[in-house]
């Protein structure tokens, strides 16, 4: 009955009659339209979002293993020095890395860390000093360090990536670092026989 009034009284206002279901028909249109724009903007805001978390966990890691590398620096004793190698290696990005980034992602991240460490391995080595070498000590024997993150996805049957095993890759890949990742897992080996005497 409302129908019927409704579309008397538009029928007098604009002189012809009503048609409902044209006005259904644009109405569903237009709804359809607002459902794609909001469907759109909400996969922005999320890749965005995801963006911003890489970002803030790119600058939050490198600003850990700053802080590390210049404690483990100053730390007087391999103890110490041993609890910040474990914090320097669990702060590297690709022991955070998520899934859904893909696995082209995990790979540009451990070459990255594999670069960063390599480096810094050479700058302390650099410094010839007890207190670079028992650096360097702690460093060595703390390469299979994992972050917790890495035992939720081994469960999921993803394999692990631990400085150690991404320095053995980039030993059978690359000729120019063979002689610095020897050195390095000598170094570990040699300082855990001490350890454990």
């Amino acid at each position: 009955m409302k129908e019927v009034i409704l579309a008397l009284v538009l029928t007098l206002m604009f002189g012809t009659p009503f048609n409902f279901s044209f006005a259904k028909e644009s109405l569903s249109k237009e709804v359809s339209l607002k459902s794609k724009d909001i469907e759109q903007t909400s996969n922005e805001l999320r890749k965005e979002t995801e963006n911003l978390f890489l970002m803030m966990r790119q600058k939050e890691a490198s600003d850990v293993r700053a802080e590390m590398k210049k404690e483990l620096l100053e730390a007087d004793n391999l103890e110490q020095k041993i609890v910040l190698a474990n914090t320097y290696f669990q702060s590297f990005e690709y022991q955070l890395w998520l899934e859904q980034e893909g696995q082209e992602k995990r790979d540009e991240l451990v070459n990255s860390a594999l670069e960063e460490f390599i480096r810094l391995y050479r700058e302390i080595k650099d410094l010839n000093s007890k207190n670079g070498n028992e650096t360097l000590d702690a460093l060595s024997i703390m390469l299979h360090t994992i972050h917790p993150h890495q035992d939720r996805i081994l469960r999921k049957g993803i394999h692990r990536i631990d400085m150690e095993l991404a320095l053995q890759d980039i030993y059978e890949a690359n000729r120019n670092h063979q002689n610095l990742v020897n050195q390095i897992l000598r170094r570990k080996k040699l300082v855990l026989s001490k350890l454990n005497q």
